[in-house]
């Protein structure tokens, strides 16, 4: 293989390279405001029969951080010291349930991530 066809080569891998992390960024971007939305939902059964968001004090929606990884591997947290007991649920010390509202689940399961990642890197490759 010639130098001239190597470089193009190498050139397409890095615009692909880019590409994908261009859209892995507009993706995370969208799951973070898809994750709050859930949040803010007035959508989640609760113990005394009511329907209603996950927002109490508003601590919850606010810690959501994003941490990148690497350019196409993004995490997710909620650090508060509660946030496992409002996403899976929990059974209290005096008996009583806390009822699971899996946002992060339900995000995932309205809103079509792969379709969304595609349509952006199909944008960014065709710019």
């Amino acid at each position: 293989m010639n130098s001239a066809r190597r470089q193009s080569i190498q050139q397409g891998e890095l615009r692909l390279q880019q590409a994908v992390a261009r859209a892995t960024r507009a993706l995370t971007d969208r799951l973070s405001a898809e994750y709050t939305k859930e949040i803010s939902s007035e959508k989640w059964n609760w113990v005394d029969g009511s329907v209603r968001d996950i927002v109490d004090t508003g601590r919850l929606r606010a810690s959501q951080t994003v941490q990148r990884v690497t350019d196409t591997k993004y995490q997710f947290s909620w650090p508060v010291e509660y946030s496992t007991q409002v996403h899976e649920g929990t059974k209290l010390k005096g008996g009583g349930e806390w009822p699971a509202r899996p946002w992060t689940r339900t995000a995932l399961e309205n809103f079509n991530a792969e379709k969304y990642f595609e349509t952006i890197l199909r944008r960014e490759l065709n710019g």
